[in-house]
């Protein structure tokens, strides 16, 4: 990957070195004066103490904003291309891969309710450690104890961080059937209600298993992929809506 490049400016700036343009972003800090260098990680400007720790918490800035940013491009390109997809195959497909992309979920699976609003229909699912052929498209009971049955009913997002440490008392359960058929551990989920701009709920979104780059086992959904969803289910619900 190419580095985030950092220029202390002291004299000359030349913005054309390859090394430069060819970085994720550049940070500048212009000195004018007062300042040195005390070892490899410690500076002073102007009397105070500048480390390098200062440094890597910018650049890390810089590359959250430069991933939000992309984000809102895909986000932008995802809503083009769902405004115009008439195959439904291709449609649920194209939901669930960006929203797999878009909060690291390892699965998903995509869910439409019938008209009268009593019945679920699983109709897509993805799994990056399984082919897509071994979850059946089929009708499933509308039971309001499920993640699924309980979005749908209540038009509320549920998070949860760990599938088999959800309290005894709560609402809804986790049917762990899936994970013993096909050898397999559900962590973090989270599930989504896909509501229209009118507020009716046509189905559900449920990703599984989120990862992130500093850890090789599934973390919680973060508040910023619920914000996310959020969002995008409505898109998805309204590009449903439109297609049927």
């Amino acid at each position: 990957d190419v580095p985030y490049i950092l220029i202390m400016l002291m004299h000359d700036y030349q913005p054309e070195l390859p090394v430069i343009k060819n970085a994720k972003a550049v940070l500048i800090v212009s000195f004018d004066c007062k300042f040195k260098q005390l070892d490899p990680r410690v500076f002073v400007v102007d009397g105070e103490k500048f480390d390098r720790f200062s440094l890597e918490y910018i650049l890390d800035f810089i590359g959250i904003t430069i991933d939000l940013y992309n984000k809102i491009l895909e986000n932008a390109q995802i809503s083009i291309s769902l405004s115009v997809e008439k195959d439904p195959n291709a449609l649920y497909g194209q939901i669930l891969t960006f929203l797999r992309k878009a909060t690291n979920a390892e699965a998903g699976t995509l869910y439409l309710m019938n008209e009268e609003h009593d019945k679920i229909y699983f109709v897509s699912s993805q799994n990056s450690r399984f082919d897509s052929k071994v979850f059946e498209k089929r009708e499933i009971p509308f039971n309001k104890r499920s993640f699924v049955g309980y979005v749908c009913d209540k038009g509320e997002t549920l998070n949860i961080p760990d599938a088999y440490s959800i309290p005894q008392d709560a609402p809804y359960t986790f049917n762990s059937d899936l994970d013993k058929k096909l050898n397999y551990k559900t962590v973090s989920i989270i599930t989504v209600p896909m509501k229209t701009a009118t507020g009716d709920i046509v189905g559900a979104v449920q990703l599984i298993n989120k990862f992130d780059k500093n850890s090789s086992e599934p973390v919680p959904f973060s508040e910023f992929d619920t914000i996310l969803l959020k969002s995008l289910s409505t898109l998805a619900a309204v590009s449903v809506e439109n297609n049927n």
